[in-house]
């Protein structure tokens, strides 16, 4: 199901041959559809909003930097530990990291998964502590995630910081020719998550749930959303 709390006349937007589906779809706001887009079911307009679910999940303290501006080199293979990346991480083109379950709080700069590179791990929750800090998947990568099944974090992959600045962080974003599987919780309650063109994500994830300030998926892309939570 989808809830669109913006009371915008433009809350969903269905543009250019865009399709959304879900089991109900309800939005406070309007939901505009042209060129070829359509909404399934119809959208419910003017329905309450809903409170944020996660709004009493603590975030995680940020500790001294465990690693900075971490790098995987063209070719590489590496392995990741839960910690505190700061700066830049970086998974440059043809470098394969695996992550190992845990914590990983990046803060001060982006995760770059860069072209024809491979990242992949269970057991994984990412804290974004930051205006500066989000995720950023390039064209042609693989990011295969799954979050925890216990303890505090437990169902939760991505967890942006609820700080005031990080309403002016830069998207959060899977480009074009990117095949993904988002399997947990994308929280991030004052960014936007972006899916651009022909990116293929989340066909191999068993359960995913979104909580974003804005959602866009440009042309040609593709994001699936399941919901076996067993």
């Amino acid at each position: 199901g989808i809830q669109v709390n913006s009371q915008h006349n433009e809350a969903i937007f269905a543009n250019s041959n865009g399709h959304i589906t879900g089991t109900s779809v309800l939005v406070s706001g309007i939901a505009m559809i042209n060129s070829g887009g359509s909404v399934t079911p119809p959208a419910v307009e003017n329905s309450p909003a809903v409170a944020d679910p996660l709004v009493s999940l603590p975030e995680p303290s940020v500790g001294s930097c465990d690693h900075t501006d971490f790098t995987a080199d063209s070719g590489a293979s590496v392995v990741m530990r839960p910690g505190v990346y700061c700066q830049k991480t970086t998974i440059n083109s043809g470098a394969t990291a695996v992550m190992e379950p845990g914590v990983y709080i990046f803060t001060g700069g982006e995760y770059e998964i860069n072209s024809l590179s491979s990242v992949t791990g269970s057991g994984v929750m990412m804290y974004f502590a930051d205006q500066s800090a989000r995720l950023n998947v390039n064209s042609g990568s693989i990011l295969e995630l799954s979050a925890p099944t216990s303890g505090t974090y437990a169902g939760m992959l991505m967890f942006q910081s609820r700080h005031p600045t990080t309403k002016s962080a830069p998207p959060f974003i899977v480009n074009s020719d990117s095949s993904s599987k988002l399997e947990g919780t994308v929280y991030l309650a004052n960014g936007r998550l972006e899916l651009n063109s022909q990116s293929t994500a989340n066909s191999g994830a068993a359960y995913t749930a979104i909580v974003v300030n804005q959602m866009v998926l440009n042309s040609e892309g593709n994001f699936v959303v399941s919901s076996n939570y067993d």
